[in-house]
């Protein structure tokens, strides 16, 4: 029965693969043979005679290896009635073949980064393991038999379908995400890119298992997809199994027909008004532009660069720092075909959407006189092309799946080239001749003397324009060495600065020579930190805003000059911390200008009210979202501090009212009563000289006396232990939240948290457990549930939280369905086969850290005593667990009588109109 669901050209794809590994009874065709087709920069492009094409870019720096699969099928190929058809089997791949019954059980077995997405130009699969010959083969086998044999059965479909109509509610819960969805459905009148990826809530109830599967097989086909491998594998090995499991598939009779409807020239301004609950407004203007692949894309990159950059953007200068709005933006659209370019603001509580407008329309009109400079173009094409030897194979991994559908995985490194080439003629050149009102999407029809538009050019032959491009150099890459904690502890150093603080140093030679340093700063006590909340979490952010050297824009523009370099601030009550990025020899310029940045800060008042405003203007936001209004209130009942402890959890409208009320000279009396550089943390990892890094961290921290000794604030031990319930109505929100929370009196050191880890694992695992199997997988009810341990790690205070999102008009089922799995758990435990699976994907997961978590769990460490070594017992005691120990930690320290849940959604009657 199973055979009839396969395309029929993959069947023989099939019985291969089922006999695959048995002894041959009969002479075996050999595999087929690629032929190279070119190389770019360490990225090297083979092609079956079947059309199928392979990317290999090799990168033995880092553990993992990187799988992709993109299928060119997204929402502009959908038909009349097919609306969401391409994001539905994208959810429906994941439910299995004849040969891989349970893909996300699967892949989670083998501690995998791995998931989906769906855009209106393609849809891709992809997976990041440890960087095995057998997960290398376990991927490829993987994609290319989901690529031809998914079964697409009648009662998955029936279940995922309301898990995706799910998402589609969670959408329409976000004003911002359907304004944008309705503009670009105004500007396209023709195209499908007027037709949002989720599609028509109608077409996702009533699609049928036969149009579906006509679909998949329509476009899920060898010639119409393409495989990247990225990271460490072996380049033989990774062709012959991409030879093996892709290169035997046989593409369908006749030719597959792309889309060719082409959207004609916008000939009069277009408008859309969107009214919803909410409290945070949004001007958006979108304007018809080329597809990435034509010259203009370029300059229309570096224009949105010009216009929405901060701090040095003009929409940033007109309507930020003139306190008109709190955020801006300004992007070109990366597209296969003809696209947007979007320029947007939002509107602040108090504030005229007509004021919003008519700036964004005075900056975009200004153009014309007032020309973008070779200065403001240099600066931008060096932002957007300075940061490329800090992208990991990964991260380029991907950016070549997006660029091949664009129409070529060439263009990655082209676009780059091209922005180097840029001018400021291009810019203003292009600027005139697109951001013009009458390809406009956002004002009103007004009649004219003459017609007026701007006609679009088709995207170039890409064949005739990269025949001969060769690229430039590729990044060199870093030592092979396996990021293991044993090896990490191995290679650690460990010290105190003179200062008092600890530190923890990892060199290694990295891709693209980059480092990674992060600071924090420990100051003041329960007594002096008293009221300073607000305060402190300013305080770092308006340090970096200014200087006595740089003012924010000139550090910024320092930063850029250093390869893109970064400085990132953060805060919390009672400390700061510092994230840098750079390359190897930009270090000590850019410990430079950390040392400005916390030994000479000039506390701007600008700059603080327009950080203070966008803190209010963000909880505002959070005023009327589900999420957001559950997550708090499931905290402040968790742990119910009084109002004077400086441990107490505000309501948002209090947070609000606490920046209202917060000012610059609390921020300043923070700075130079409480902070100093005696008591934290410094981590650092990468391609570095450990001396010199110390020593220069010591001599800008070196006089820096804390004003009030710091003292932690320990966490409150005995918090809440009853239950309850409180259901939050958010009027004209369709996605409902659901939360719930219980404490334990658990440390990491504790005996029994190996044992309570795995079995959340087993319970609420996001994407292969109890609660997804149940509530999503056969109820369909969510899509998104999981369980969440977070253990104490000075502190016997650990939390256990169950979130899920679903239609309100689901909550009894969503509330019943979780209650009844945490009590199945509890009642007949967990089983030998769920415990193997888990240690085997918690293990693997375990192994091997990139080296941005190195550096957090650094810091970690150096704050609680943790280490490496120990994280390596942990991981042999999970080893060692056995059914009996998981089963007695979870009766132990779970009683559903103390479950606080939280339910947050629109809850009036189910007759309300849709």
């Amino acid at each position: 029965m199973l055979v009839k669901f396969l395309h029929p050209f993959a069947v023989g794809a099939l019985i291969a693969a089922l006999l695959l590994g048995s002894p041959s009874t009969g002479r075996a065709a050999p595999p087929p043979s690629p032929q190279k087709v070119t190389s770019v920069e360490g990225v090297t492009e083979y092609r079956f005679e079947n059309g199928f094409r392979v990317l290999l870019y090799p990168d033995p720096s880092t553990p993992k290896v990187s799988v992709i699969n993109t299928v060119f099928v997204g929402a502009r190929h959908e038909g009349y009635g097919e609306t969401g058809m391409a994001h539905l089997l994208e959810h429906m791949n994941f439910r299995g073949t004849p040969t891989h019954k349970d893909v996300k059980k699967l892949l989670s077995e083998r501690g995998g980064d791995y998931g989906a997405t769906t855009t209106l130009d393609q849809t891709w699969y992809h997976e990041t393991l440890a960087g095995t010959d057998e997960n290398l083969e376990f991927a490829i086998r993987l994609e290319a038999d989901r690529l031809v044999n998914s079964l697409l059965e009648r009662e998955a479909l029936a279940s995922e379908m309301t898990v995706v109509r799910n998402e589609f509610e969670m959408n329409e819960n976000n004003p911002h995400t359907i304004l944008t969805q309705r503009v670009m459905s105004a500007a396209y009148e023709w195209h499908n890119y007027g037709r949002p990826v989720i599609g028509n809530r109608s077409d996702i109830e009533r699609v049928a298992a036969e149009p579906l599967r006509a679909f998949y097989q329509k476009h899920y086909r060898p010639d119409n997809a393409m495989l990247i491998v990225a990271g460490k594998f072996d380049e033989q090995k990774a062709l012959g199994y991409a030879a093996r499991y892709f290169g035997a598939l046989k593409n369908p009779a006749g030719k597959l027909d792309r889309p060719k409807t082409e959207e004609p020239a916008q000939d009069g301004e277009r408008t859309v008004t969107l009214r919803r609950v909410g409290t945070t407004g949004l001007v958006e203007l979108a304007y018809h532009v080329p597809a990435a692949a034509h010259p203009d894309h370029a300059p229309l990159a570096v224009l949105a660069q010009v216009l929405g950059t901060e701090p040095r953007g003009r929409l940033y200068k007109a309507l930020i720092a003139a306190k008109k709005s709190s955020s801006v933006a300004a992007t070109a659209w990366q597209m296969h075909d003809p696209g947007p370019f979007f320029i947007a603001a939002q509107v602040d509580r108090g504030g005229s959407p007509d004021e919003i407008r008519r700036v964004l329309l005075d900056v975009v009109n200004a153009l014309g006189t007032d020309k973008v400079t070779a200065d403001e173009v240099r600066t931008a094409c060096a932002e957007l092309t300075n940061g490329w030897h800090l992208k990991s194979s990964h991260t380029l991994a991907d950016e070549l799946r997006a660029w091949a559908g664009c129409g070529d995985w060439r263009l990655l490194f082209y676009h780059r080239d091209r922005l180097e080439k840029v001018t400021a003629d291009d810019v203003n050149r292009v600027a005139a001749k697109y951001l013009v009102r009458h390809n406009r999407t956002e004002g009103t029809y007004t009649p004219t003397e003459k017609p007026e538009r701007a006609d679009v050019p088709r995207a170039p032959d890409l064949a005739e324009v990269l025949k001969d491009y060769k690229g430039s150099r590729a990044i060199a890459a870093g030592e092979e060495f396996d990021p293991t904690p044993e090896n990490i502890e191995q290679r650690l150093r460990h010290l105190t600065l003179k200062s008092g603080v600890k530190a923890s140093l990892l060199p290694r030679k990295t891709r693209g020579e980059t480092v990674i340093l992060k600071l924090a700063l420990r100051y003041g006590d329960e007594r002096s930190l008293a009221g300073l909340s607000a305060a402190c979490r300013l305080l770092p952010e308006v340090m970096l805003h200014g200087t006595r050297e740089y003012d924010f824009a000139a550090l910024d523009r320092e930063l850029v000059k250093l390869d893109n370099a970064g400085i990132v601030a953060t805060g919390e009550l009672g400390a700061i911390q510092f994230l840098v990025q750079c390359k190897r020899q930009h270090v000590p310029q850019a410990l430079k200008l950390l040392g400005a940045v916390l030994r000479e800060p000039t506390f701007p008042k600008d700059e603080f009210e327009t950080l203070r405003r966008a803190k209010i203007e963000s909880l505002r936001g959070a005023l009327k979202d589900p999420e957001s209004l559950a997550v708090r209130a499931l905290v402040r009942k968790l742990q119910p501090h009084p109002r004077g402890d400086v441990r107490y959890t505000p309501t948002i409208e209090e947070a609000i009212a606490r920046y209202e009320a917060v000012t610059l000279e609390q921020v300043r009396k923070v700075y130079t009563e409480q902070l100093g550089g005696t008591s934290g943390e410094l981590a650092v990892v990468g391609d570095f000289d450990p001396e010199p890094t110390v020593r220069q961290v010591q001599e800008l921290l070196d006089g820096w006396k804390t004003g009030t000794p710091y003292q932690r604030i320990a966490s409150a031990v005995g918090t809440r232990t009853d239950g309850g319930t409180e259901v939050i109505n958010t009027p004209d929100k369709e996605n409902a939240v659901y939360l719930a929370g219980h404490m334990l009196t658990v440390r990491d050191t504790d005996p029994d948290y190996p044992a309570l880890m795995v079995g959340n694992y087993i319970l609420g695992n996001p994407m292969a457990s109890r609660l997804w199997d149940r509530v999503r997988e056969k109820d369909g009810l969510s899509y998104s549930v999981q369980s969440i341990f977070s253990p104490g790690d000075l502190d016997p205070v650990a939390t256990l939280e169950f979130v899920a999102i679903c239609n309100p008009a689901n909550m009894p089922k969503v509330r019943r369905a979780m209650t009844e799995e945490i009590e199945r758990l509890l009642k007949s435990g967990v089983t030998r086969e769920e415990l193997d699976a888990a240690k085997t994907a918690i293990l693997t997961n375990r192994r091997t850290f990139t080296d941005a978590e190195i550096v957090a769990k650094l810091m970690d460490d150096l704050f609680t005593g943790d280490s490496f070594k120990a994280f390596a017992g942990r991981s042999r005691k999970v080893r060692e667990l056995t059914v009996e120990d998981v089963n007695a930690a979870l009766r132990k320290h779970i009683d559903p009588k103390k479950l606080v849940v939280v339910e947050a959604g629109d809850f009036r009657p189910a007759e309300k109109s849709r």
